[in-house]
């Protein structure tokens, strides 16, 4: 009403202010096994380093709209604004602008434009540089960056880190030790990790399990192959689907997965069954170990053999495809291994 008070009136930049700082519980990460609180990096950033300018066109190929980034840009993330409904529903929430015709492509970007336009430059962006102080990513501002390059600017405001400081220095939220992932669980299966380590420190005490790195992945993570893992990935720690943990079941796989971190990491048991007698996989070389510590375990826990084949013939159909995958010769060899498995204990 013209000439009345209004309580709840602010000045433009008040409510830009309010509307568009950085949430701070959100999640934020360059790499797919590293990723932080994007609160707990502005406080790191703002406690340790000073604002300065940065070439705007020395980053912008690290923002989703630059031509290296936007074919890979999901939907879902601008979805979160609303605006796309019809194109979640026609091409599904895992799919990228990649997926689109030119006329979506187009409405998607603008849209997406349009949330960069209604930022504030305000707040700092955060850059991080590699060991050799070369720009590696942007871990926040990514629509702050847009809007800078879009209003012709030289320069933004930046906070700019080491990214192997911040490993360092803040939690990984992505990753927690063997021990820290039990010991915050609130699950039955989870909560019954803690007889894996029990089992390691009673009958492997040089085995040092506790500070392996768990990383729980999600769905969609599994699905866009960041879970495959290389012989470097395996030494650094144990992948584990989101819904693996949920099973209330024995846990035989997952000193599996204890067993290839240590076999890469320098140990390898001996064949217990000749290749002679079975030559192919699970008899091979990168297997042995994992097989000796999960059938070792498993024999502990009172097992039978029957039990141990029926735990081996579910993995293989729920985990690898069907039971196409399991076949006479998988089942006379487990049986074999498990006997002679059996003699060392």
């Amino acid at each position: 009403m013209i000439g009345g008070a209004i309580d709840n009136m602010k000045t433009f930049e008040q409510f830009v202010n309010e509307n568009y700082k950085p949430v701070q519980d959100e999640t934020c990460g360059i790499e797919d096994n590293q990723v932080f609180r994007t609160g707990d990096i502005i406080n790191y950033a703002e406690k340790n380093y000073e604002i300065r300018d940065v070439k705007v066109s020395d980053i912008i190929k690290f923002s989703s709209l630059s031509k290296e980034n936007i074919d890979d840009m999901y939907l879902i993330s601008v979805h979160a604004g609303g605006g796309i409904d019809d194109l979640i529903k026609k091409y599904g929430r895992k799919a990228t602008v990649k997926n689109l015709n030119d006329d979506e492509k187009k409405r998607v970007i603008d849209l997406e434009i349009e949330k960069c336009m209604k930022t504030s430059l305000d707040y700092p962006v955060i850059v991080v540089t590699d060991k050799n102080g070369k720009y590696k990513g942007l871990l926040d501002g990514n629509h702050r960056l847009v809007k800078a390059e879009k209003l012709g600017k030289d320069t933004i405001k930046a906070y700019v880190l080491p990214y192997d400081e911040l490993v360092k220095n803040l939690e990984n939220i992505k990753m927690k030790t063997f021990e820290q992932f039990v010991n915050t669980a609130n699950n039955k299966t989870i909560k019954d990790f803690s007889y894996v380590i029990e089992f390691f420190k009673n009958f492997y005490p040089d085995k040092n399990i506790s500070n392996i790195p768990v990383y729980v992945i999600s769905e969609d993570e599994w699905s866009d192959g960041k879970a495959r893992q290389t012989e470097n990935d395996r030494k650094g720690g144990i992948r584990i689907h989101e819904n693996q943990i949920d099973k209330d079941e024995e846990i035989g796989w997952l000193i599996h997965e204890v067993g290839h971190v240590l076999d890469l990491r320098g140990e390898r048991k001996p064949y217990l069954v000749s290749k002679e007698e079975f030559d192919g996989y699970p008899n091979e070389d990168d297997e042995q170990t994992p097989m000796w510590y999960q059938f070792h375990y498993l024999i502990n826990k009172g097992l039978s053999e029957d039990q141990v084949i029926d735990l081996e013939k579910r993995d293989y159909s729920d985990c690898k495809g069907g039971n196409v995958l399991w076949n006479d010769y998988k089942d006379k060899f487990f049986r074999r291994y498990y006997q002679e498995i059996k003699k060392k204990i």
